[in-house]
């Protein structure tokens, strides 16, 4: 939890997303990479191969933020 906290702190800076992004896309361009994230789909990767995506009801969500932060 401590480091999402910090990378959506930091990832609120422009330059420093724009050089994530680019770094991820040149690690994406090896085969078999598997990566995860809130826009991996959408903007680092908006044509991949491959994508898969995790749903969960609001309430199964929030207990398991809740569990993270015990």
């Amino acid at each position: 939890l401590e480091v999402s906290n910090g990378a959506s702190r930091v990832s609120t800076l422009g330059f420093v997303r724009r050089e994530l992004v680019r770094q991820q896309q040149e690690l994406g361009k090896q085969k078999g990479v598997v990566m995860d994230g809130r826009d991996i789909g959408t903007v680092v990767f908006p044509d991949a191969e491959l994508k898969l995506f995790l749903t969960a009801p609001p309430e199964v969500r929030a207990q398991r933020r809740f569990a993270e932060m015990q």
